[in-house]
């Protein structure tokens, strides 16, 4: 069954970057109400467009620098314990905040 969800404010925090290796979390509220904090790391790709990031769950995600503050997303999880057993996959569109 596929199901339309609305997946509220989603914040990720890149705290590093090494050559083509960004570090960094995420932070959002999981549909139980929980606050989630996860670790990720993400390659970019030497065109400086492509982007391919994983989480500590085990999301994979893949996506394109559209400019230099905004990064759209698609994320794909499978069916695991962390995600209630379901699978999904979303797309994001992320823009920088300065600050």
């Amino acid at each position: 069954t596929v199901q339309p969800v609305a997946v509220g404010e989603n914040t990720w925090i890149f705290t590093s970057q090494d050559g083509h290796i960004a570090k960094g979390h995420k932070v959002f509220y999981q549909p139980d109400g929980t606050f989630a904090n996860q670790t990720m790391v993400g390659i970019i790709e030497p065109d400086r467009r492509s982007v391919y990031i994983l989480d500590q769950p085990g999301g994979w995600a893949k996506g394109t620098l559209l400019d230099p503050d905004t990064l759209f997303l698609v994320l794909t999880y499978t069916g695991k314990e962390d995600t209630g057993g379901n699978s999904f996959i979303m797309t994001m569109t992320f823009h920088r905040q300065k600050g």
